[in-house]
């Protein structure tokens, strides 16, 4: 919603400003565009959403203003980067889960997951 879009591919979110082409990209699309010839020397800058003094920027995308949390490890999050890709990336998760998200154990009892014990319901 409002994103600006890559004026290379137009269909991803622009995350990239070149100040020398007065253009935005998307990661890939200014990678790509900006790795060969006098290209290369042109001034990128990330794109981040102007914040209030009180706001703060999501702790996964550092573009974004944080406005929700992560119920496990309380990192402040994007509404996108909370329900799409900090759960691949949270620590507590991981800890928990294991790479497959696989519980290893229950946190409350510490015994492995194969019921749910009466304390954690």
């Amino acid at each position: 919603e409002n994103a600006i879009v890559c004026m290379e591919c137009r269909l991803s979110p622009a995350s990239i400003f070149c100040s020398s082409c007065g253009d935005e990209f998307c990661a890939d699309c200014s990678e790509k565009f900006h790795k060969n010839g006098n290209r290369r020397k042109h001034k990128l800058m990330q794109i981040r959403e102007l914040l209030g003094p009180s706001e703060v920027y999501c702790g996964e995308c550092n573009r974004r203003q944080a406005t929700d949390q992560c119920n496990l490890c309380s990192e402040r999050l994007c509404d996108s980067c909370h329900a799409f890709s900090h759960t691949k990336t949270c620590a507590v998760r991981t800890k928990l889960c294991g790479e497959n998200n696989d519980p290893i154990e229950c946190s409350v009892c510490k015994k492995p997951p194969d019921v749910q014990c009466k304390q954690c319901g």
